[in-house]
């Protein structure tokens, strides 16, 4: 069975919100708290950003300060940028929902910009 199947199979059957991609270490801990935040406000939202973290979206901070995603291209990621601009559209219902918790977990993790 694929990452992906597999991933989609544990969060029908789960309480628990998990990083699914637990191997993209850097960032795991910001994932399960963006899953939660989503998954607390819009089950749907949190399926697709969940699929997208399947993918080796990343969530980034900007110089700013501000968190985006952003994502992994290559091998047990997207296959191009143009793959995830062109699935990225799915997310465009749920915008307003993603800057929010994304500003949330912002002010929530007050760090250094990564760049």
């Amino acid at each position: 069975m694929s990452k992906l199947l597999s991933a989609v199979d544990e969060i029908v059957t789960t309480e628990e919100v998990k990083d699914p991609r637990e191997d993209l270490r850097q960032d795991s801990k910001l994932w399960v708290e963006l899953l939660k935040k989503a998954r607390s406000r819009n089950y749907d939202l949190y399926c697709e950003l969940h699929g997208f973290r399947c993918m080796g979206t990343r969530i980034k901070r900007t110089q700013r300060g501000k968190y985006v995603l952003r994502p992994d291209i290559g091998p047990d990621a997207w296959k191009s940028q143009e793959d995830y601009e062109k699935t990225k559209q799915r997310l465009y219902p749920h915008l307003e929902t993603i800057a929010g918790i994304l500003e949330e977990l912002s002010q929530e993790n007050d760090e250094e910009p990564e760049g």
